[in-house]
């Protein structure tokens, strides 16, 4: 099997970056690992700090058209991020199983990062649930399903909405698929619905 973990920042974000980078290389055992970062605009300094870490750099963009592109790219041009995902096979061709990590992810464990891989290789997709005792719905905050539900509802639909409701979420910050995973293409399709102008869109803002 051959799979490569990706993440992806800006300038700003690079120290989160730098983690990661340094929770996978402290493993003897994810020495062999490819690590793939997309570049959102980073400074020099900071590509020959990944280069040096054998990270393999690769310019970011928006991978399709949008009528308020212009407005994000002067705003809030770090979000390309999140909408590159679905696209990771096409930034780094020729791997079976691809992984992503959020920038400010950590790796406690290489056993982790190599189980989503495996998981992913067997199965097609492999996530992690954002289930836990340090999250305040499942504790002492109700009201936070009932603000996910309205999320839901104004994203997808009321329909399906109601179908999810009081499910727990899967975090999209760290997940893997195989290459031919049918789940490629439904996430683009769910991507490519053209993001709302941000708001103050005629204003910088920072991350």
């Amino acid at each position: 099997m051959k799979g490569i973990i990706i993440t992806g920042c800006d300038a700003n974000y690079f120290h989160f970056a730098e983690g990661l980078v340094r929770s996978l290389r402290q493993w003897p055992q994810l020495a062999g690992l490819t690590v793939g970062l997309l570049d959102f605009g980073l400074e020099d300094w900071q590509r020959q700090w990944l280069a040096e870490q054998g990270v393999d750099v690769r310019p970011g963009g928006w991978d399709f058209e949008f009528a308020a592109r212009d407005a994000w790219e002067a705003t809030k041009p770090w979000f390309k991020a999140y909408l590159c995902r679905p696209h990771l096979r096409k930034h780094f061709p020729g791997f079976d199983v691809y992984g992503w990590l959020d920038a400010d992810t950590w790796v406690q464990r290489p056993e982790a990062v190599e189980l989503l891989l495996v998981c992913a290789s067997r199965g097609g997709l492999a996530a992690v649930p954002e289930v836990d005792r340090s999250y305040a719905k499942f504790v002492n905050n109700p009201l936070a399903w009932e603000f996910e539900a309205k999320v839901a509802s104004h994203c997808l639909g009321p329909e399906l909405a109601a179908s999810m409701r009081m499910l727990p979420q899967f975090n999209a910050g760290v997940f893997a698929m195989r290459h031919d995973a049918p789940h490629w293409e439904h996430y683009r399709e769910y991507r490519v619905r053209p993001p709302q102008p941000p708001l103050h869109a005629g204003k910088a803002s920072r991350r």
